[in-house]
């Protein structure tokens, strides 16, 4: 019976010790910059991440050291964590106030983020801690944190300028990974700034310049049409002149026939015939008056 007993408490020892050792918790961490290469004083976005994750109950909370390089970027404070009405929204659940690590409500709080902004050791590592309202189950963006570049940088690349280091996630209570860390270098390069200027002084004026040869060629094509027209025009005046010279009788004085008035439409061709519409009316009545009284000649 007690060898029985001894048997059964080895065997769930044995299940135990194995769900601890093969319990899944898996993910890594992720940081980008919103811009690769900037001018002195300016200011970009680290996003904080997370990507691979894998827990059987999800992740409860993520923490870790941010580390900068003093000499190219100023001082973090908990204003430098982007937020919106003083939280940061991860997902609809996980809604999240932030703290600075100063202030007596952080220490008193299940849920939230906490950020350090006066590193005991001075060298600039801010602590950051994430402790989440409902478990993440799947990869998704955590917070954003503004940087600035000092004023008197000068140009260079500057490596490591940037370190999220001895991060770890947490499954539950008992359950954590430590992940690798990651660093983010910062190019300084303050002509950029101004070639890019110069390339939409450039963009503008070549706009500019199209803009004026556009005018001037629909301009000039304006113009040709006008010409175009006054000469048709011309031609029409000068046609209608010679057709009224060639209808003149012969010892008639050209002269009379000049017009002094100017029109910039055709003149029309209808002169001729209103001097033979009462020619003919005349012919025809001479005609029947002729025949009329030759009638009474023959009496």
């Amino acid at each position: 019976m007690k060898k029985r007993q001894i048997v059964i408490y080895m065997f769930v020892i044995f299940v135990l010790l194995c769900t601890s050792v093969y319990a899944t918790i898996s993910g890594e961490i992720n940081v980008s910059a919103s811009k690769e290469t900037l001018k002195k004083g300016e200011e970009f976005t680290v996003t904080l991440s997370l990507s691979n994750l894998k827990a059987d109950n999800g992740i409860d909370a993520i923490e870790g050291y941010i580390d900068i390089d003093k000499n190219i970027l100023d001082n973090l404070t908990v204003s430098s964590i982007n937020t919106v009405d003083g939280n940061v929204k991860i997902n609809e659940d996980n809604i999240l106030k932030v703290y600075d690590a100063s202030d007596v409500n952080a220490s008193n709080t299940d849920t939230g983020i906490v950020f350090n902004t006066n590193p005991v050791s001075g060298k600039g590592d801010y602590r950051l801690v994430i402790n989440l309202a409902k478990a993440l189950t799947s990869g998704t963006d955590l917070v954003k944190i503004t940087f600035k570049v000092k004023d008197n940088v000068n140009d260079g690349t500057y490596n490591n300028a940037i370190k999220y280091k001895l991060f770890a996630i947490y499954s539950g209570t008992s359950e954590s990974i430590e992940v690798s860390d990651k660093s983010i270098n910062v190019i300084v390069n303050n002509s950029a700034s101004d070639n890019n200027n110069n390339n939409e002084e450039n963009t503008n004026n070549n706009v500019n310049n199209n803009n004026v040869n556009n005018n001037n060629e629909n301009n000039i094509i304006a113009n040709n049409n006008v010409v175009s027209n006054n000469n048709v025009t011309n031609n029409s005046l000068n046609n209608v002149a010679n057709q009224n010279q060639s209808n003149i009788p012969s010892g008639t004085n050209q002269n009379n026939t000049t017009d002094n008035t100017t029109s910039n439409t055709p003149l029309p061709n209808t002169g001729y015939r209103i001097v033979l519409i009462p020619v003919i009316m005349i012919a025809i009545v001479g005609i029947v008056f002729y025949k009329k009284y030759s009638k009474y000649d023959n009496i």
